[in-house]
């Protein structure tokens, strides 16, 4: 797992890195973003 300070630091450019690293050496990479759905989001009085 990589984790940074915050947005825009360069966690994927880390990531695309290694990634290319690893596979370059014959192993099966699969990288994945998840997203943070939770920025800027609250409930509502309806529930929505």
């Amino acid at each position: 797992m990589i984790q940074g300070t915050g947005s825009d630091v360069g966690k994927s450019l880390i990531v695309a890195g290694l990634a290319r690293a690893l596979a370059n050496r014959g192993l099966a990479v699969r990288p994945f973003k998840p997203q943070n759905m939770s920025n800027n989001a609250a409930v509502t009085d309806d529930g929505g």
